[in-house]
C-alpha cells in the first residue's frame, strides 16, 4: 500500500518477482552477465560534462526488466489470487523480475534499442552511447536500469528523454 503524506491509502502497488533461485543454468537460461558501465567512465562523463559545460540527467527506465523478450520457455505457477484452472501454469513471454537472464535481456534489447535509433556504442566501454549530428552531442552511459544522459542543450537532453518514453526500448533482442 502507498499512502499520501495524511497516511491515507493511496493506491496499491504489487511486483509479481520469480523465483530465479530455483532455475537450472543451460536449462532455463544460458547468460546472465549484463554489462553496465565502468564507474572510472561514469565518474569521466561527470568530469568532462563539467569542464565543457555538458547538461547532465539520470534517468531510470521504470519497468525495465518488463519490457524484454524471453529467448528460453519459462513457466511459472500462477500468482496467488488469480483465477486459473487448477494445475494450469503460465508461460512467460516477456522477462520478470527475479529471473537471472532478465538483466541480460535487458541489456540486449536496450542495445538494440540504442543502435536502432542511430547511437553508436564505444570501444572503451560496451555501456556507453554516442550520438552526435548537426544539434549537438549526446552520450549515455548504462547502468542496469538507470540512464546518465550528458548532452550539450537542455534540448537535446530532453528529446533523448522524449525518445526513451514516446518509443520504450521494446525491440526484440537478436537470437
Amino acid at each position: 500500500m502507498k499512502r499520501d503524506k495524511e497516511g491515507a491509502i493511496d493506491r496499491y502497488k504489487v511486483r509479481l518477482v520469480a523465483q530465479g533461485f530455483s532455475q537450472v543454468e543451460g536449462f532455463d537460461y544460458n547468460e546472465t552477465y549484463s554489462p553496465v558501465a565502468r564507474f572510472t567512465f561514469i565518474r569521466f562523463l561527470l568530469s568532462i560534462s563539467s569542464i565543457l559545460g555538458l547538461i547532465v540527467h539520470q534517468m531510470d527506465v521504470e519497468t525495465a526488466f518488463l519490457n524484454a523478450e524471453l529467448k528460453e520457455e519459462i513457466y511459472i505457477h500462477p500468482p496467488i489470487g488469480m483465477s486459473v484452472s487448477s494445475g494450469k501454469v503460465l508461460r512467460l513471454k516477456k522477462t520478470l523480475y527475479g529471473l537471472k537472464q532478465s538483466p541480460r535481456e535487458w541489456n540486449d534489447n536496450l542495445d538494440a534499442f540504442m543502435i536502432n535509433i542511430k547511437y553508436k556504442r564505444i570501444s572503451a566501454d560496451s555501456c556507453v552511447y554516442i550520438r552526435s549530428n548537426a544539434s549537438g552531442v549526446v552520450i549515455i552511459a548504462v547502468y542496469v536500469d538507470d540512464l546518465i544522459i550528458a548532452g550539450n542543450s537542455i534540448r537535446l537532453v530532453e528529446s533523448v528523454k522524449k525518445e526513451f518514453h514516446h518509443n520504450p526500448p521494446t525491440v526484440a533482442s537478436n537470437p
